[in-house]
């Protein structure tokens, strides 16, 4: 596994400042040890106790201040109610505790001066999530999954170099250099759906073709990524050259000359750069039915925002302008 990470980190820094995400599981832990043993040195852990499972929680916490003493690594930790933030902002545990955690590496990237943060998610995570997003009926971008490295809206870059790493890997190099880590009880609960995909529909699938898949979906992530990429450069060209000057409008015979995949592209991100929040696959499909003048030349968005078609270009306002 070390020859891996060694090779996935190839040509980076040891003596910059990173962000270190450790849960106190195996999979951050094991991050968090390789790296030392790499040579990096400016390391400084990062540890949120989501008070989802008491005492257990708890440890957790006790556990990684330990570590982080014990590797000579800055700590940086907090203690937040994930259910009361969840309740409040009505969000799913799950959803809430991703915030929440986004938020405090954000804070600790500032407060360290570095925008790097590495992550252990494994090639089983990213088989997980690109199935995940496939049940819900995503697009490229979706399938893609997650990055080697990628750079968020906060300027955060989040680095994950055991992406290419099996998880079987990652407890096999454990056990070898006698690594402790802390199990967390909640991963055996089939409530959550990344469980029951983890624990039920991956072996499922598995026996159904005689063979692991986990190779295959994430060999599906790396071409979806390099075809999302390659879209998403055309869609852009595309929209520069549609944008006007004078008001961020859209030129519609410009974009009618485009093929329906670039067109929906097009519409996302020029929505996405004017600040248009929340946008679905059915307010795409009605931005571009605008295109034509069979139907209103109007269409309502979240957020108080509109799109409307006039002299044959596309605008957005506000709906009480």
């Amino acid at each position: 596994m070390l020859d891996q990470l060694q090779q996935c980190l190839a040509g980076r820094s040891t003596t910059a400042t990173y962000l270190v995400g450790v849960s106190g599981g195996r999979d951050s832990v094991c991050l968090l040890h390789a790296l030392v043993e790499l040579g990096y040195r400016r390391l400084v852990v990062c540890h949120v106790n989501h008070c989802l499972r008491g005492r257990e929680s708890d440890g957790d916490a006790a556990f990684v201040k330990r570590l982080a003493a014990k590797l000579h690594c800055t700590l940086d930790s907090v203690e937040v109610d994930v259910t009361g933030y969840a309740a409040e902002h009505k969000l799913s545990i799950e959803t809430a505790a991703r915030a929440i955690r986004q938020q405090f590496f954000a804070a600790c990237a500032e407060e360290h001066d570095t925008n790097r943060l590495f992550l252990a998610h494994h090639a089983d995570d990213q088989a997980e999530t690109v199935l995940l997003n496939v049940l819900r009926g995503t697009g490229l971008a979706g399938i893609a999954a997650m990055q080697p490295e990628i750079e968020m809206h906060n300027g955060l870059r989040i680095l994950r170099p055991m992406l290419g790493i099996r998880r079987s890997e990652i407890e096999t190099w454990a056990k070898k250099n006698r690594i402790r880590w802390r199990e967390d009880s909640s991963n055996g609960d089939t409530v959550h759906t990344r469980n029951r995909l983890r624990l039920q529909v991956l072996p499922t699938l598995n026996e159904a073709v005689e063979r692991d898949v986990v190779p295959a979906l994430t060999r599906l992530a790396s071409i979806a990524s390099r075809e999302d990429e390659c879209l998403a450069e055309l869609a852009d060209d595309v929209l520069r050259s549609a944008l006007t000057e004078e008001d961020d409008s859209l030129d519609i015979t410009r974009l009618k000359s485009e093929h329906s995949a670039i067109q929906h592209r097009v519409i996302l991100e020029w929505l996405r750069e004017l600040g248009v929040p929340g946008i679905s696959s059915a307010h795409l499909e009605e931005v571009l039915a605008l295109l034509t003048n069979r139907t209103p030349a109007r269409c309502n968005l979240p957020g108080g925002w509109q799109v409307r078609r006039k002299a044959k270009t596309l605008r957005v306002v506000r709906q009480d302008a």
